[in-house]
């Protein structure tokens, strides 16, 4: 039996930098998708998950807090001093850790203060905490 031998043609050629790419592509999306879950997880690890009950109670304090100002939640001040959706002071807000402004921090960065700031003092910190009745 005769066995033909051929040189690759350049189609040849052509299917190995398409399977090239491919193998290049999936890998690419299988780090991503590997890099997407640890976000996730360490998103996970870094806030806490809150009881329902608090967050109820915190919805209600950010709700007195902000009530009555326009424009963006993260951006809203009020006389106090306070900023963010939790209305934080600036001394307040770097003593549960916060860095920066609490109007630049996320809405799960603020939540996170609070509760941080919750545990050590209670809701009394917010002067709107009797109109949630806590």
């Amino acid at each position: 039996m005769t066995r033909s031998h051929h040189l690759p043609s350049s189609a040849d050629k052509g299917d190995d930098v398409l399977y090239a790419r491919l193998a290049l592509l999936l890998a690419l999306v299988w780090t991503w998708l590997s890099l997407d879950s640890l976000v996730d997880r360490a998103h996970a690890k870094r806030y806490p998950s809150y009881p329902s009950w608090w967050l109820r109670q915190a919805a209600c304090i950010h709700h007195f807090e902000v009530r009555g100002h326009e424009g963006r939640p993260d951006e809203w001040t009020v006389v106090g001093g306070g900023t963010g959706g939790y209305q934080f002071t600036q001394s307040t807000w770097e003593s549960v850790g916060g860095r920066n402004s609490p109007a630049q921090a996320s809405p799960a960065e603020q939540t996170y203060r609070a509760w941080i700031l919750w545990k050590r003092e209670g809701w009394k910190p917010w002067a709107t905490h009797s109109l949630c009745g806590v």
